[in-house]
């Protein structure tokens, strides 16, 4: 198995524009709806909401209207319509940053345990045409390839 590190990447607390200016003067990390991954194999490996907060060395909010999603995609959405804050995997978010559909509210972020590998069969490199699909993800992470 041949691979190639991609990126390590890291979450941080982003709410969309919307949401921010629906909680103007209130503190938006204590009032807005979380949205939550569940992620049941790879828990252990993806910060969490309370992992945040208390690497932030702030008390958890009391429990409020919050959303669970097992797909980041879904969460993602929800995040970008104005649902509520996700904690955001830098790497995944960069075009909605990039764009102003997604806003940074702190710049506190904590890293995955786990970093981000592109891996195939030593065996693929000899089919024609298979050198270009394994140089894109490496070109865009911005690794060597």
């Amino acid at each position: 198995m041949e691979k190639k590190f991609l990126f390590h990447d890291e979450v941080l607390p982003v709410p969309s524009p919307e949401l921010i200016a629906r909680y103007q003067g209130r503190k938006l990390l204590g009032k807005a709806p979380l949205i939550h991954l569940e992620w049941v194999n790879e828990r252990r490996f993806l910060p969490n909401w309370r992992d945040w907060f208390q690497a932030k060395e702030i008390e958890e909010p009391e429990p409020q209207p919050s959303f669970i999603f097992n797909l980041t995609l879904l969460a993602l959405h929800a995040a970008v319509a104005g649902a509520g804050v996700i904690l955001g995997q830098r790497n995944l978010i960069a075009n909605e940053l990039a764009s102003g559909t997604l806003a940074i509210v702190d710049e506190l972020s904590l890293p995955h345990s786990k970093p981000n590998f592109l891996a195939w069969p030593q065996r693929t490199l000899s089919q024609p045409g298979s050198r270009q699909p394994i140089a894109w993800p490496v070109e865009l992470a911005g690794t060597d390839s």
